[in-house]
């Protein structure tokens, strides 16, 4: 209906009553009949002609790009999954690349792995979240799902952080980074196996300031004469230390006088033993402390600041500029360094070690390695011409002088079960077809702090007895104590020299060295390589051995086990009709096994913190080495041991994750013990005061009842080579605190 016009003798209250009548009454009439909707945005008109606009469309998908020119705020929740975009260059089929490869930015090419070996390559940008022929998916934050395996290792754990590789490019993994020159870089946090949310924190570049293993500066201040600044004691100058080596060892002091140096209250400049050096001298590298970093003015006096371990900004004059890795004292020149390879070689003329490493120039790592060094003729006549061929020299028993020990077998008492095959120090197995009729024991000891007949300074040794009735009849049999060197291949057609001490309690018997072969516990060959008359106190034995040729065969879970066996003297106490009571035992200290024949090597191990995380690699306990497996670890105030886990259980979440210190050789077998009572496969319950089997009935939080069917599992584990997952099944209720003790163990089968 058409509203007709006013005219100029139109009055006011013509112009109320059209108004009212016609203007405001026709638009209350107005009806929209219809509007048209676009991609990603729906138009909707009810039935009243109300017209409505959604963003979405009704499945909420806007699937060509939306772009706000302005601001735009959201008063509710909005979900982001990731943030990512688009690369060129990497797609499902370059090489090297997968779901979960971590990239960084390269000026040549666009995009490539990164690493956490240096600052450079752990500038890490994005992680791949998906692939295809053309292109890539790059996710710089948020959550992505997939599978890890691959980058990863296996699965995610839930909880777990992930931090860049140091040496396998796009790899993530749950050991964190501790050697000096890398970076400590957390990438992604595990939710679930397959899903994790990208970490975008800042790296940790371990350096002289950093706090992580090899990292943290361990410095010593040394004063000494003013006039030994001009004598070498020089910032970038390594310094040794030999307690009053002018008094205690004149013939080394005349030696350090002949080599242009001069000794300060015991302290002189570091080289490498001469060839011109003649027994018997000692061997002047078992002497270096560290590197001066700086020095000042104290009084009429000079002070050394010496970093003996880490890394600084003095950098050693002696170095060429951008040439990196190892570096060795020189034997000739002072104060100068050598360039070395990673394996020290044997028709070196000089005794020589590792010094430190440069890494870039303005860092110099200082980490002192003592390795088994070359003996020059002049010093020795007892290298072999086979050996020359030889380029690593290192000890292959890590534990070959008993110092770790986690298991209580043997440890603090005599051993005297007559099971037939037991692990008691750490790769170490005793093994006997001695089960009956025997007297026998097995005990760790310990040496005299004082002691020097056995180099090295090895803490503990350890005594093996064994005495058949000699009433019954005689059978060939064995009993022996072995160390594990893994991998059958190991010392395959190779030359190789085992050292150790040994002597017995009664005088003349004898006992067999032995190399052994196994795949899984199946014994593939053994082999007596020498035989040993010990007398009754400690000597050293030398026995040089050509190992053969291993067989082709698909082999496992497989080792090598060097020990001995002291069948001949079992045998000798029978034939004399020695009595059971007779404590005829023989004793055992620093083994050790090298690639290469010598006839009179050193005994040199890795510290107890290497030695410690190598056998970790096998098995990991909670217990302390003054803790029994099982028993009671009860703390001063009547609780639960310091060193148990603790598991608070929180609503929803009835597990918790322990990180194991180093990967270990395979998926681990998990025991848990109750540390009040000892129970196999239990926990306590802090809260309730009991092990979890016991608390049925018992009242927790909230005033609920706990609940532990007789019979049925309470706690339970899953693993795999680096975290183990322990989940509270029974007998707990919300905020209920329990508490365990934890074995893992990956070691060989016997």
């Amino acid at each position: 209906m058409a509203i007709s016009p006013l005219t100029g003798s139109s009055s006011f209250y013509d112009w109320y009553v059209k108004t009212n009548d016609e203007i405001i009454a026709q638009l209350n009439a107005m009806t929209i009949y219809g509007a048209t909707s676009g991609d990603g945005v729906r138009m909707d008109v009810n039935g009243s002609g109300i017209l409505t606009g959604t963003i979405g469309g009704t499945s909420g998908n806007i699937k060509s790009g939306l772009t706000f020119s302005g601001k735009v705020d959201f008063t509710g929740e909005a979900v982001v999954p990731n943030i990512s975009f688009k690369i060129y260059g990497i797609t499902s089929g370059s090489s090297g690349y997968t779901f979960g490869s971590v990239i960084r930015t390269n000026g040549i090419n666009g995009y490539t792995l990164a690493c956490a070996d240096n600052p450079d390559n752990a500038e890490s940008l994005a992680v791949i979240s998906a692939m295809n022929s053309t292109y890539s998916v790059a996710s710089m934050l948020g959550k992505i799902t997939g599978n890890f395996n691959t980058v990863a290792g296996g699965t995610l754990f839930s909880g777990c952080i992930y931090f860049l590789d140091p040496t396998n490019p796009g790899k993530i993994t749950t050991t964190e980074p501790v050697t000096v020159g890398q970076v400590s870089k957390p990438v992604i946090m595990g939710l679930s196996g397959d899903t994790g949310i990208i970490l975008q924190y800042r790296g940790n570049y371990l350096n002289g300031t950093s706090t992580l293993g090899l990292s943290g500066n361990n410095r010593i201040y040394v004063i000494l004469p003013s006039s030994s600044s001009s004598n070498g004691f020089t910032p970038g100058a390594f310094v040794s230390y030999l307690p009053n080596v002018g008094t205690k060892d004149a013939l080394f002091d005349a030696y350090l006088v002949g080599t242009g140096r001069t000794a300060y209250d015991g302290w002189f400049v570091s080289q490498s033993s001469s060839s011109t050096v003649t027994s018997p001298l000692p061997f002047e590298e078992d002497f270096v402390v560290g590197m001066i970093e700086t020095s000042m003015n104290y009084g009429s006096d000079k002070l050394y600041q010496v970093v003996t371990r880490g890394a600084s900004e003095i950098v050693p004059t002696s170095i060429t500029p951008s040439v990196y890795g190892w570096w060795t004292l020189n034997g000739v020149t002072l104060p100068q360094l050598t360039q070395s390879s990673n394996n020290i070689e044997e028709n070196n003329p000089y005794e020589r070690l590792y010094v430190g490493y440069n890494y870039n120039n303005t860092s110099f790592v200082v980490d002192i390695k003592p390795q088994i060094r070359s003996i020059s003729s002049n010093r020795s006549t007892t290298i072999s011409t086979s050996a020359q061929n030889i380029s690593t020299f290192n000890n292959e028993t890590f534990n070959g002088d008993y110092s770790i020990w986690q298991r209580s077998t043997g440890r603090d008492s005599q051993y005297t079960s007559n099971v037939s095959k037991v692990y008691f120090a750490d790769q170490w197995v005793r093994r006997t077809s001695r089960t009956s009729l025997v007297s026998q024991y097995l005990q760790r000891q310990s040496f005299s702090k004082t002691q020097t007949t056995v180099e090295g300074s090895p803490q503990y040794y350890v005594d093996v007895k064994c005495v058949v009735d000699p009433s019954s009849i005689w059978f060939d049999g064995h009993h022996s104590v072995g160390h594990i060197l893994p991998n059958i291949e190991a010392l395959n057609n190779s030359d190789i020299t085992v050292s150790f001490y040994a002597k017995c309690s009664h005088s003349n018997y004898s006992f067999n060295v032995y190399l052994a072969r196994y795949n899984g516990s199946t014994l593939v060959s053994k082999t007596t390589i020498g035989t040993v008359n010990p007398t009754t106190s400690w000597d050293k034995y030398v026995i040089n051995y050509t190992v053969p040729a291993l067989s082709a065969g698909s082999y496992s879970d497989d080792y090598v086990e060097i020990g001995f066996d002291i069948e001949p003297t079992v045998k000798t106490a029978f034939d004399a009709s020695v009595s059971l009571g007779t404590n005829l035992f023989m004793s055992f200290a620093s083994l050790c096994v090298y690639n290469g024949t010598y006839l009179n090597p050193k005994h040199l191990f890795d510290s107890d913190e290497s030695k410690a995380l190598k056998a970790n690699k096998y098995y990991y306990t909670t217990y302390t080495g003054s803790q029994i497996e099982g028993s009671a670890t009860l703390a001063t105030n009547g609780g639960p041991a310091l060193n148990a886990h603790d598991i608070t259980y929180v609503p929803n979440s009835n597990y918790s994750l322990i990180k194991l210190p180093v990967r270990m050789r395979k998926t681990p077998t998990i025991t848990t013990y109750s540390p009040v009572t000892g129970a196999l496969n239990d926990a306590f319950n802090v809260s309730a005061g009991l092990d979890l089997r016991q608390t049925s009935g018992t009242i927790g939080y909230d005033r609920k009842t706990r609940i532990a069917p007789l019979n049925l599992t309470t706690i339970s584990s899953t693993s795999d080579e680096t975290n183990v997952k322990l989940t509270l099944v029974n007998g707990i209720v919300p905020y209920d605190v329990v508490s365990c003790h934890v074995i893992a163990d990956a070691s060989y089968p016997l």
